[in-house]
């Protein structure tokens, strides 16, 4: 935890910590590691300048992730609704000839 300095492995900081990544598209050296305990009493406080940053991040990253699934969700409608509209329309022009 770079709060206390209480030592959280790769495992253990999945069940006993949070890891905040450094960056909005990267991850890796330098991200925040903290204790639950820690990273609880940051949050109601609000006042640790870097812990601020790496939640600032985090909420970035979501909503970077939450945008492109609702984008990934109206491209692939508008991909269907295309691909059906040209099927129609090649079948009308074949009706033709």
């Amino acid at each position: 935890c770079i709060q206390c300095g209480k030592d959280l492995c790769f495992k253990c900081i999945k069940t006993h910590g949070v890891k905040y990544n450094h960056g909005v598209n990267s991850g890796g050296t330098g991200d925040g590691r903290y204790c639950l305990s820690c990273d609880s009493m940051l949050r109601k406080l609000g006042t640790d300048k870097l812990h601020n940053a790496f939640m600032t991040v985090h909420f970035l990253r979501e909503e970077a992730d939450n945008w492109y699934k609702n984008f990934k969700i109206r491209s692939d409608k508008a991909e269907e609704i295309l691909k059906i509209a040209s099927k129609a329309s090649k079948a009308s022009k074949e009706l033709l000839y």
